[in-house]
């Protein structure tokens, strides 16, 4: 038994949530503590040790790896953000001696020469060590400590693609399991749930879960059976691997359930009677057809159940924003207004149980919940900085290759998505007696998204493509770069820059938010006025101005403009380049054919990829018309994925991606992309320009795709030769 070493009581910030009405597939009944639970005294501190004792063993261990010329490993790091408690001892199916499970989050961690962590091991780093406490009963005990050590940016990139186990920390609403934490990283805690879960990853990665635990299971099994381990002792701790295993996907999709219908973690005992019968209940089972039998099925019906009961949400936020009443010429603004009027601002881990939906509980992030579209707050002052919530401008943005990838259904079924590429809406409070009402007005409309012509179909219908008339439509070249908004706001001329939404995602890693000198829209400003260019008058505050930055070669190209009155884009938005001098406008090309223009986008000499997306194809008229044209390599290069499902493309090391695996890159499906690229591509004579934009777009897919582009080459070079010496 032990009592609190903390400082302070952190139980009294312990946050008590009760089950939500909305999660039907909660069990109450297999919620309690595992039957061979054994712990100290309920009123006890979960921690024998204080966070600075900790933190001072760690410093200490970690130098002394480094110090140790025996070792090869090495771990560097430097402001550590948070502690957090995570496994049995949460769960409680811990007993008296099982050791503390922590994930150590800390700023520029790197490590060297690590043996854990595949391709993602120079930012991770997993610690066993034992500490040793003096209690003030004069007893000194150790205690063994498993900390799996990570970079902060990592946990953020793991937290983003909702993998479960790291969950597990992000949605811990009990301080108790706590053992440090920043201001900001409680903050950042607090309001997850709210700011950046999405439903459709959701689902994804609970089925990836689902059916990883289960093969993981299955693989230690086989492991166990061919010789991994000899001693009886060693059999019996890695067979208890495999039950935990098989145990631990069935909690984590419940956990996903809380999650998702809850806002938190709010009960982690649950399906701890599945894991007792699991974990000590099959001391006799000597195949592993009898544990297939005890939990297949289990595992097929979260399979299912979870898919569907996600989708079951999607699919009504989907009908809600196709059937809804019609009032503003923006769909969103509509939804936002009729659905998302409730913008709950405190910590998700607050939410009593007697709410019926937290679904659209989070005003503007909302959409990010249900349509997995980007939310960013624009923070505009010190206390916004602090509290993001209180922010009054939201800025929503579209990864249409995300979209496409986990979200197809909805993003083809509903234009709602294509006003969404960098539109910034304004939160007015609605009530003066419940502030958590509100209501939307745009204040920056830019371009909407436009679809690629190789997707109409799938937006419009079959043959859609084939009925478009090339003459109504302005062809525009389309450069690569930051896309940025001009727009009138509070007095003052803005403007806004499509790397937002990465700027607030990484908000959390900010000493000081980037508001001032450092920020891209300083930089523009910065552009502006030393090539000359003028802020309109104050006649056209209702208009909102579109432009490209080109950073290196110090370009900001004028490209259109929308009215704020109408909501249509102005056809002679030209005059206003003349009129602000803003000489750098984009070409109009006069093309008449669908096939000349995608020859044209896909000629590296005429457009270079690194340079230019393609070209859009704007019907002033019906601007819901308009398309896009893109080069194929700028279309297909996004989409090639990695062969290993586990590993997030982001947290690839520098080495592997320089040089990377064939088996993780090469698959038909890849290949096959990559030939298309090929194949539809006039390649430069003259520079490779191509590959700045693979490396831009999809990096780790570079070496792959100069090595075919070698191969591709030297094989046209072969059937030139050929054909010139047999005439």
């Amino acid at each position: 038994m032990f009592k609190s070493k903390h400082s302070h009581d952190t139980r009294s910030h312990d946050v008590v949530v009760a089950p939500m009405k909305m999660n039907l597939k909660y069990e109450d009944s297999s919620s309690k503590p595992s039957t061979f639970w054994k712990y100290q005294d309920e009123n006890d501190d979960v921690f024998p040790f204080t966070k600075d004792q900790v933190m001072q063993h760690v410093q200490k261990t970690i130098h002394d790896i480094n110090q140790d010329e025996s070792k090869l490993e090495r771990v560097y790091y430097s402001t550590v953000r948070g502690i957090y408690l995570y496994g049995s001892r949460t769960f409680k199916t811990n007993v008296n001696d099982s050791d503390f499970d922590f994930v150590f989050l800390a700023d520029d961690l790197k490590t060297e020469n690590s043996s854990e962590g595949g391709f993602s091991r120079n930012s991770q780093y997993m610690l066993h060590t034992t500490i040793k406490v003096n209690h003030e009963n004069g007893q000194e005990l150790d205690y063994d400590l498993e900390i799996m050590m990570m970079n902060t940016f990592v946990y953020l990139e793991l937290a983003f693609a909702e993998i479960p186990v790291i969950l597990l920390s992000v949605q811990q609403p009990n301080e108790r399991f706590v053992l440090y934490e920043d201001e900001k990283m409680k903050i950042w805690r607090e309001n997850w749930n709210k700011w950046f879960l999405r439903l459709p990853r959701s689902r994804n990665a609970m089925l990836h879960e689902l059916n990883f635990s289960y093969n993981k299971a299955n693989r230690f099994w086989m492991a166990l059976q061919n010789g991994v381990h000899t001693t009886e002792r060693a059999q019996k701790d890695y067979l208890k691997k495999v039950k935990k295993n098989l145990a631990h996907g069935i909690r984590f999709c419940k956990y996903g359930y809380q999650i998702v219908f809850g806002g938190c973690i709010y009960d982690y005992l649950e399906t701890n009677t599945l894991y007792d019968e699991l974990v000590f209940g099959t001391d006799h089972f000597t195949t592993w057809q009898q544990f297939e039998s005890c939990t297949k099925h289990l595992y097929d019906r979260w399979m299912v159940e979870y898919k569907a009961d996600v989708k079951a949400l999607m699919r009504e936020a989907r009908k809600n924003g196709l059937t809804m009443k019609r009032q503003h010429p923006l769909i969103v603004l509509d939804f936002l207004n009729t659905f998302c009027k409730k913008f709950v601002r405190s910590s998700t881990f607050t939410i009593g149980s007697n709410v019926e939906d937290v679904q659209y509980l989070f005003g503007p992030f909302t959409l990010s919940r249900l349509f997995a579209i980007s939310v960013s707050p624009i923070l505009q002052s010190s206390n916004e900085v602090n509290n993001p919530n209180i922010s009054k401008l939201f800025k929503f943005d579209l990864d249409a290759t995300y979209q496409s990838n986990e979200n197809a259904v909805s993003f083809r079924e509903m234009d709602l998505f294509l006003e969404c590429n960098g539109l910034i809406v304004e939160v007015v409070p609605s009530s003066d007696n419940d502030d958590t009402l509100v209501t939307y007005r745009p204040v920056c409309v830019p371009r909407f998204y436009f679809e690629n012509f190789q997707d109409l179909d799938a937006r419009y219908g079959e043959n859609y493509s084939n009925s478009i008339d090339l003459s109504r439509y302005t062809i525009l070249e389309n450069p690569s770069g930051i896309q940025c908004q001009l727009f009138y706001y509070n007095g003052e001329w803005r403007i806004s820059c499509s790397d937002e939404y990465s700027k607030w995602y990484l908000w959390i890693m900010k000493k000081e938010y980037e508001i001032s000198s450092h920020s891209t829209e300083h930089r523009v400003k910065q552009l502006w006025d030393e090539l000359g260019m003028h802020y309109p008058s104050m006649e056209d505050t209702s208009i909102n101005f579109f432009f490209v930055f080109k950073e290196k070669s110090k370009r900001i190209i004028f490209k259109g403009c929308r009215s704020l009155d109408t909501f249509k884009e102005l056809k002679d938005w030209k005059e206003f380049g003349n009129k602000y001098h803003w000489k750098d406008q984009v070409n109009t090309l006069n093309i008449s054919t669908i096939e000349a223009l995608m020859n044209i986008v896909n000629d590296f000499n005429i457009y270079p990829p690194s340079e230019y997306e393609g070209v859009e194809c704007i019907d002033f008229e019906n601007n819901e018309h308009s398309f896009q044209i893109r080069s194929s390599l700028r279309f297909h290069i996004p989409f090639l994925r990695l062969t290993n499902t586990n590993y997030i493309t982001s947290l690839i090391d520098q080495d592997i991606v320089n040089n990377p695996p064939n088996d993780l890159v090469t698959s038909k499906y890849n290949l096959d992309l990559l030939v298309s690229v090929l194949l539809q591509s006039t390649l430069s004579a003259v520079d490779n320009r191509d590959e700045l934009a693979v490396e831009e777009l999809n990096r780790i897919f570079l070496p792959l795709y100069r090595k075919l582009k070698h191969s591709y080459v030297r094989l046209c070079k072969m059937i030139d030769e050929f054909y010139n010496t047999s005439y």
